[in-house]
């Protein structure tokens, strides 16, 4: 069922994770790009033109990144969170461009270069710091400044929710962990989850695995079905549906279980033709009403 990218979340990023994170995700960049899949959707980033303020700071994200990482508190009262990322950063060519640019300004922080957004519309002050060359921190500027005082320090997030994100990490090119439920829990079924996890695998197949433990065997049969009425709604839209229809979905005791197994160019297909049908739709426009005959 799982892949083996062996490989696992980088440990000094995880060091600038804030203790009380609930919710952890990221992606092996470079596992990724040597797929078949990260090829396709690598080819995709570059058929888009680049921002010229990106261009200006020599950061290109499809070369030089190696390792993302986002982790939050998932604090309703604090929704802010931490980017991370591993990789090559010419930070006095990013500061160059940074200090030309309004509302941006260059701080040192620990001995660290950060820069701030100061424009005063705005109602949180985001930031992006840099360790060394090889790696980047953006959030709120209190947590990017409290991720950096934590840079010698040891992770010290929760010991299971670590061993978790090491396990998913080691296994999946892009996963997510979380020991909150589900953020919003719009969805009524969803207010059952206390935890879930998934993660996704590229190769000559694509992966997916997921997991939710809810809070009695009851309520995650419920899940399923809530899951199984998904499948058949997405009968609707011919793309989704294809995906969907491998989609194998159990309950064991409080925990239910998806697996989806995919040949990788089938993936590519439904993607272009759900690209496709979006730009048949932005190219049409709405339809015009005409007018009741006179």
């Amino acid at each position: 069922m799982w892949g083996a990218t062996a490989f696992a979340a980088d440990p000094q990023l995880m060091i600038l994770v804030m203790p009380n994170a609930k919710v952890l995700a990221g992606v092996n960049v470079t596992s990724a790009k040597n797929s078949l899949f990260g090829q396709f959707v690598l080819a995709r980033i570059a058929a888009q033109p680049i921002p010229a303020f990106i261009t200006a700071t020599g950061f290109d994200p499809r070369t030089d990144l190696t390792e993302l990482l986002f982790a939050s508190a998932a604090d309703p009262s604090n929704p802010g969170g931490l980017a991370l990322a591993r990789g090559t950063f010419n930070v006095d060519q990013i500061v160059a461009a940074a200090a030309n640019h309004q509302n941006l300004a260059v701080l040192t922080y620990d001995g660290d270069r950060l820069i701030a957004d100061t424009n005063p519309k705005a109602k949180v002050a985001h930031s992006v710091a840099f360790i060394g060359s090889s790696i980047a921190v953006a959030g709120d500027l209190a947590d990017v400044k409290a991720a950096l005082d934590r840079n010698s320090g040891a992770n010290s997030i929760d010991p299971a929710l670590a061993a978790e994100v090491n396990t998913l990490s080691t296994n999946n090119d892009a996963w997510i962990a979380s020991s909150a439920g589900v953020p919003g829990k719009k969805v009524q079924a969803l207010q059952a989850v206390q935890s879930f996890e998934g993660g996704l695998a590229f190769g000559a197949n694509v992966q997916v695995t997921g997991q939710a433990v809810a809070n009695s065997p009851q309520n995650a049969a419920a899940l399923a079905s809530v899951m199984q009425l998904l499948v058949a709604a997405s009968a609707n839209n011919a793309a989704v549906n294809q995906l969907l229809q491998s989609l194998q979905v159990s309950v064991t005791n409080a925990t239910l279980n998806l697996a989806l197994t995919l040949p990788e160019p089938q993936v590519e297909s439904v993607i272009n033709g759900l690209a496709a049908q979006r730009q048949q739709a932005q190219t049409s426009g709405p339809a015009r009403v005409r007018p009741p005959a006179r």
